[in-house]
């Protein structure tokens, strides 16, 4: 190729091309005796090849000799500066394609322009050579210029798709938003008619942060194309990040009735519905899109998490069996395992899981069927299972022992939970994981002297584990007198963790057993604000009780009791006081 193009521009340089090819051979690291040559380039090679041209074009020989050189060993800068003269000097469209080329990987988008200029100049009607003089006005934040060549470009047709989507594959190369919105911003005055750039504008705008000018841009755009789903969606999305979320709901519901056959709408409205937690509205939209897919696996498999989730197992069974059909078959075959589970169908849910042979979920699989060998109190079964799932799997030993032991203790199987880990910590010693699991073990069992090695075995390595230094600190504030250590080992938590609602629980418990209420209170309202748990509604409602508030206190208790039904720690509390 390079021979080629020297001839067309340069006719007296044909003798070069022996001595070319001898280079390129050289520099793909062959020799006459077959030996391999050194990767590095040798200079000095090329200084001879370049004495032995004498005619007055030698020198755009040596530079392409030594661009192409520099290029096959790594040297992009030499490459790019030989080609950049070269470009200016020769009327030939590919030399200066070839600097454009190089000068991109190398980014020197300021040394590049005249290139690129060039290339346009010389072939005005090539399409590469136009965007590549694009992209580097937009690199170079040259915005005027830029949106000049992209009107060029849009002509009177900026609707036109094809010409847009050349001005948008520049666009999205930029590195710098704030960039691609000014350019927008100009072609956006200029075409205030065109639906697709006002629509680009808005998008940019909102990309940026300033929703004002991206809700100007989006309403101008459905003002020129009010069908236009994907504006709706976005004006929703401006809505959102506004924190108008029951504005952009409102908009949704309305649009999505409006164009019942467009899916996106439909589940755009689903997902938000959802983020406002309103489950249930959220089910109802989705059946209704799901009607209009009936065979769409992803959106049956979709509703039947959503009707799981609001613990409708029957119509959670219905959508996830219809799933089966399509690409979600192992997903849903898992979800269908856990229904089974729920429902205490032990032998339907092992088989459900069975059918889990490949993909990200096998190993979730074959851990639930052993948590329901426990279940079903097979417990050497389990023990077996999840023995030939670590000799398996050896790089995933530590979470398959932690799996089993949790399995055991959900089951109330407390001592062979331990001794699980016990077996753990034999073969992978002083790992902080099962350290910390064992401790938790070692507490249900009042084995406290093991708790406290376990915790300071881990803290002795890293005494910033905040979770190791919550269960230290609440372990002693809980069941023993030592409160004062058990009140730095808390506050160092709550410093390295301040918002964690297990840690603001444990402030709260240590400071009422120092009789310090009020400020006991304060962090038992704020872990209760963030994780309405049972346990620390249990703890709040007991210092509301002795602290004088005790209808607050039943409100907190009953509140709990109706959310969960079976609350044990609530209910401990309530019996300690008489109720």
């Amino acid at each position: 190729m390079t021979d080629k193009l020297l001839f067309r521009s340069c006719p007296g340089l044909r003798r070069a091309v022996s001595i070319l090819t001898f280079a390129l051979l050289l520099s793909s690291g062959c020799a006459s005796n077959g030996t391999e040559r050194p990767a590095s380039a040798g200079m000095g090679e090329i200084d001879r090849f370049a004495e032995s041209f004498s005619d007055d074009r030698s020198e755009y020989v040596f530079r392409i000799l030594l661009g192409e050189l520099a290029g096959r060993r790594g040297m992009a800068d030499v490459a790019f500066e030989q080609y950049l003269v070269l470009s200016q000097a020769l009327d030939d469209p590919l030399v200066s394609e070839r600097a454009v080329r190089i000068g991109l990987f190398t980014r020197r988008y300021r040394d590049l322009l005249p290139a690129a200029e060039r290339w346009v100049e010389l072939d005005p009607e090539n399409v590469g050579a136009q965007r590549a003089l694009a992209l580097v006005l937009v690199e170079l934040r040259e915005t005027s210029r830029a949106a000049e060549l992209f009107a060029g470009w849009l002509g009177d047709a900026p609707d036109d798709p094809d010409r847009f989507s050349a001005v948008t594959g520049v666009l999205q190369r930029a590195e710098d938003n704030a960039v691609v919105l000014a350019v927008l911003g100009q072609l956006a005055e200029r075409y205030v008619d065109s639906a697709l750039v006002q629509h680009a504008y808005a998008l940019s705008a909102l990309r940026s942060g300033d929703t004002a000018t991206s809700m100007k841009a989006v309403d101008r755009a459905l003002a020129l194309r009010e069908d236009w789903p994907e504006a709706w969606l976005l004006k929703s999305q401006i809505l959102m990040d506004q924190g108008r979320t029951d504005e952009a709901s409102r908009l949704l519901q309305q649009v999505s009735e409006q164009r019942p056959d467009d899916v996106r709408l439909g589940l755009a409205y689903v997902r938000l519905l959802l983020e406002q937690a309103r489950l249930e509205e959220a089910r109802v939209e989705l059946r209704q899109v799901v009607e209009r897919i009936p065979d769409d696996s992803d959106l049956l498999y979709s509703a039947g998490l959503l009707a799981a989730q609001a613990d409708d197992m029957v119509e959670a069974e219905a959508y996830l069996t219809r799933a089966l059909e399509g690409k979600r078959r192992l997903d849903a075959y898992f979800e269908l395992g856990r229904i089974a589970e729920q429902g205490e169908q032990y032998g339907k849910a092992m088989e459900r899981y069975s059918q889990v042979t490949e993909g990200e979920r096998v190993m979730d699989a074959r851990v639930r069927t052993g948590h329901v060998m426990v279940l079903m109190g097979r417990y050497e079964s389990a023990r077996a299972h999840f023995i030939a799932l670590r000799r398996d799997n050896p790089g995933t030993a530590v979470s398959l022992y932690l799996a089993e032991s949790e399995s055991l203790r959900e089951a109330d199987q407390v001592q062979r939970s331990y001794d699980i880990l016990d077996a753990a910590l034999e073969a992978h010693p002083g790992n902080h994981d099962l350290l910390y699991a064992r401790a938790l073990m070692a507490e249900r069992l009042g084995r406290l002297t093991v708790l406290e090695r376990d915790l300071s075995a881990i803290l002795e390595t890293d005494p910033d584990n905040a979770h190791a230094l919550n269960a230290l600190g609440y372990t002693l504030a809980d069941q023993t007198e030592r409160y004062d250590e058990a009140l730095k080992f808390i506050q160092r938590a709550h410093e390295l963790m301040p918002e964690d609602a297990a840690i603001l629980d444990s402030m709260g418990w240590i400071l009422y057993r120092l009789r310090r209420y009020d400020e006991a209170l304060t962090y038992l309202q704020r872990a209760y604000d963030a994780n309405p748990d049972e346990e620390i509604a249990a703890h709040l409602g007991e210092v509301l009780w002795v602290s004088g508030n005790r209808q607050r206190a039943m409100d907190v208790w009953n509140s709990e009791l109706e959310r969960v039904g079976q609350a044990p720690n609530v209910l401990r509390a309530m019996q300690r006081f008489g109720i």
